[in-house]
């Protein structure tokens, strides 16, 4: 095992090195002498990889704030593979002058706030509306999207500050 441990560090460098390619490549692990050495090894690399990633696990990652903007009934934002997104705020406005609209926050395919009301020509801060949801953290396989339940879609205009975390 000793062999397939360092071969993982051959190709990869700490910051790009996932801890669950560790954990495959590790594979179990007996205490018993044998496994001494591969147990130190597996340990070093654990300790390296920790040095890389725990100090800032989680913080925003600077320069990497964004806004994103959407309109109607659609994804805010999908991070790519590797990116873990913090998404501090969401407003929705109502350009129509007519009728209010009914808006579904959805991550994947769970809605974590239902029914908020989006009043004609007025914009709602969805951070104020349900201030336990945010901050959000999604990744690739969790997509952030709004949904209009009632009212005019083409109305609607949706933005969301987030920016990227270190992980």
């Amino acid at each position: 095992m000793v062999d397939e441990l360092r071969n993982q560090l051959k190709s990869q460098d700490l910051s790009n090195l996932l801890a669950s390619s560790v954990s495959n490549v590790g594979g179990s692990v007996f205490p018993d002498e044998p496994a001494a050495v591969d147990i130190e090894v597996f340990t070093s690399i654990i300790e390296a990889w920790q040095k890389v990633h725990v100090p800032s696990y989680g913080t925003p990652i600077a320069g990497s704030f964004v806004v994103a903007s959407v309109d109607g009934s659609e994804t805010i934002l999908t991070p790519s593979t590797n990116q873990v997104a913090r998404v501090q705020a969401i407003a929705c406005e109502n350009t129509g002058g007519a009728a209010p609209i009914i808006v579904n926050l959805v991550l994947g395919s769970t809605v974590i706030a239902s029914n908020i009301r989006v009043d004609p020509l007025s914009i709602t801060e969805l951070s104020s509306q349900v201030p336990a949801l945010f901050p959000i953290y999604l990744d690739k396989s969790l997509p952030l999207s709004i949904s209009v339940t009632s009212g005019t879609a083409a109305d609607l205009t949706t933005e969301g500050i987030y920016s990227l975390t270190s992980q």
